[in-house]
């Protein structure tokens, strides 16, 4: 037998559970910067440039990475494993890290929700809801100072990272108020573009595209219940860091999640529904990194309105006149088909253009054979 083999990083038994931690935080985290390539690579060469929701989610990755390397440090310090296993010094650590780890949990999943909002507020020009989406916004930053404080100030002063139900207060009431804020936000989250969707002169096939992009979040209602449920078990338990683990195995799922589904609305269905002209994007110019209008607009334009020759070419759309597509989308659907009109109009009269000065050069080049 050879006895150089290196014993594993973590293990999964009836006194260690710490196998768990790692193999949950280390697939979170992958998917967490996969899905930021995604982001980016959207801004780079699909839709640039990058807008303030692109901003916000960048940042809340940095406080999820942040976060997820304390928890590696957590396991390799002894949490995950029975309390009999780990020295005294050792557990007074993994508490430490623990009562710093959550703050940046709390910042990175309300920092995902800014993200969407701040996404809405992007393609949405009506005052009245873009209103509400600030006051939305506001709320979320309201829940996670509170949430914040919440955590941090719920023990004893002078040990504040010892948190068990023998040394702190309503420990559990606390964790259920800052669940409650978490739920209530998302369910309003995915509310509020449900809303806006019944306004917009879209098909119904493409409106369930974009609800479909938005419910990706709804999954973090049951990730958040489940961990409250574990974190209650965590507390009344006699060995914490053996049974803290799976609370710890939700608390990664549910942030690096959180994380993945903010970019999920900016995904090729989403931006071939929504932030392109009349709601199609062709293959190829997606991979160019350029989006073109479509030649068949999804609105009917006014009939009387001269028809566009075959070889007419598209007229290459820049960000803002996107953004201006996307916001005259939620207006009313006369301004689009208006706009559509003169669009039409302006390439007819450039095809005619075009056409006289072919006639003009064809006349003058059998104006010399004639004199021949």
């Amino acid at each position: 037998m050879d006895t150089n083999i290196s014993p594993p990083a973590a293990a999964v038994n009836p006194l260690d559970h710490s196998g768990w931690i790692v193999i949950s935080n280390a697939l979170g985290l992958v998917f967490t910067l996969l899905s930021l390539g995604m982001r980016l690579y959207i801004r780079k060469r699909i839709s640039p440039p990058s807008k303030r929701d692109d901003f916000v989610v960048w940042v809340a990755t940095g406080f999820g990475t942040l976060q997820a390397i304390l928890v590696f440090w957590r396991v390799h310090e002894g949490f995950g494993k029975t309390q009999a296993r780990i020295l005294a010094d050792d557990i007074e650590k993994i508490q430490k890290i623990g009562y710093a780890t959550d703050p940046l949990f709390i910042t990175t999943i309300y920092l995902t929700k800014c993200s969407i909002v701040c996404l809405l507020l992007r393609i949405t020009p009506d005052e009245v809801q873009r209103k509400k989406l600030k006051l939305v916004l506001a709320a979320c930053v309201v829940f996670a100072v509170i949430s914040v404080i919440l955590d941090l100030t719920v023990c004893e002063i002078s040990r504040p990272w010892v948190q068990t139900s023998e040394k702190c207060e309503n420990l559990f009431v606390r964790r259920q108020i800052m669940a409650a804020f978490d739920v209530a936000s998302e369910l309003v989250l995915f509310i509020i573009p449900v809303t806006f969707l019944v306004k917009l002169n879209m098909k119904l096939g493409k409106k369930a595209k974009v609800v479909s992009a938005f419910a990706t979040r709804l999954l973090i209602i049951p990730l958040a219940l489940l961990r409250l449920y574990q974190l209650r078990a965590e507390i009344d338990s006699a060995d914490p860091t053996l049974i803290g683990a799976l609370a710890s195995v939700w608390t990664q799922t549910q942030m690096h999640y959180a994380l993945i589904a903010t970019t999920l609305p900016c995904g090729t269905p989403f931006l071939m529904t929504v932030v392109t002209n009349f709601g199609h994007v062709e293959l190829q110019n997606m991979m160019d990194g350029q989006s073109r209008s479509s030649t068949k607009p999804t609105l009917k334009s006014d009939p009387a309105a001269p028809k566009t020759s075959k070889n007419a070419s598209s007229t290459l759309m820049s960000e803002e006149e996107r953004d201006e597509e996307i916001k005259m989308v939620w207006r009313k659907p006369t301004l689009l088909a208006a706009r559509h009109k003169a669009r039409t109009s302006n390439e007819t009269a450039e095809s005619q253009q075009a056409m006289t000065r072919n006639r003009e050069e064809e006349q003058d080049e059998e104006q010399p054979q004639s004199a021949l």
